[in-house]
C-alpha cells in the first residue's frame, strides 16, 4: 500500500492498517482538514485504476477492504467560504477563493469580504507584501501621511524600498485613495520588474478610445499590462 497522495492544500490524511496489509484486510483512516475546510470526498482506486468501495463512518472516519495489489487513495476537501457577502453563482467567486485561501486577501473582518468596494492604494500594496511573505522592512516610512502604526505602514514601506511605489511625489502616499487602473498598471510594472519577470510585453493602446487619457507615467505600464 503506496502512501496516498497528499492534497495541494486543504488537509492531511491519518491512515491504519496491518503492515503489510493483506487481500481482504480493512483498512482505515481519518481526514484531518485543514482550518477553513471539509472533506468533500473520499476516492480509492486498485492498482487498475478501479473504484473500491469506501464506507465512511458518522465521525467521518472511513474504511474500505484492501483489494490485491496497490491502492490509490485520493481525498478531496472543499474550501468552506468564510464570507457571508461572497456568492458561489458570482462571476469572481474562483477569484476570490483564490486570493484568500493563499493569503493575499482576507476580507473586512466580520465575514465580509466586500466585493464591491473600492481598492485602495494602501490596500494594493498590502497583497503584494503578503504575496511576498510579508518580508522584514529595513527603515522607517517616507511618507508624510502614513503613521507607522496604520496597519499598511509595513507594507507600503516595503513597496517604496523596492521601487514598487513611489507616491505622489508631495511627500504623501494617499493610502486611502481608491487605485485608478493605471495606477494599478504602473504598480505591477514596478512590482513585476522587482522579481525579474519578463517586461518586454507590449500592446498598441490606439485601440481605445480613451487612449489619449493615459497619464505619461503610466503609458508604457499600461502597455505592459495589456500586452502581457
Amino acid at each position: 500500500l503506496p502512501p496516498p497522495r497528499p492534497p495541494a492544500r486543504g488537509g492531511r490524511l491519518g491512515l491504519g492498517y496491518p503492515n503489510p496489509p493483506q487481500p481482504g484486510v480493512n483498512v482505515y483512516g481519518t481526514p484531518k482538514p485543514d482550518e477553513g475546510y471539509e472533506v468533500g470526498k473520499i476516492i480509492v482506486t486498485d492498482q487498475n485504476g478501479n473504484p473500491v468501495e469506501v464506507t465512511v463512518k458518522p465521525d467521518g472516519s472511513y474504511t474500505f477492504q484492501q483489494p490485491s495489489g496497490k491502492v490509490t487513495i485520493e481525498i478531496i476537501y472543499n474550501w468552506l467560504n468564510p464570507f457571508t457577502d461572497l456568492d458561489e453563482t458570482a462571476w469572481y467567486y474562483e477569484a476570490v477563493k483564490f486570493v484568500q485561501q493563499n493569503g493575499l486577501m482576507n476580507g473586512y473582518g466580520g465575514g465580509r469580504f466586500a466585493p464591491h468596494y473600492d481598492l485602495s492604494r494602501s490596500q494594493l500594496a498590502q497583497i503584494l507584501f503578503n504575496k511576498e511573505g510579508r518580508p522584514s522592512t529595513e527603515t522607517g516610512g517616507d511618507f508624510s501621511d502614513i503613521d507607522s502604526g496604520d496597519w499598511y505602514a509595513e507594507a507600503v514601506t516595503w513597496a517604496a524600498e523596492n521601487g514598487i511605489v513611489s507616491g505622489y511625489g508631495n511627500g504623501a502616499f494617499g493610502p486611502n485613495d481608491p487605485i485608478t487602473r493605471e495606477q494599478m498598471a504602473r504598480i505591477l510594472f514596478q512590482y513585476a520588474q522587482m522579481k525579474g519577470y519578463s517586461t518586454s510585453q507590449r500592446a498598441d493602446l490606439s485601440r481605445f478610445a480613451d487612449s489619449s487619457r493615459i497619464s505619461g507615467y503610466a503609458r508604457e505600464a499600461r502597455s505592459w499590462a495589456n500586452g502581457a
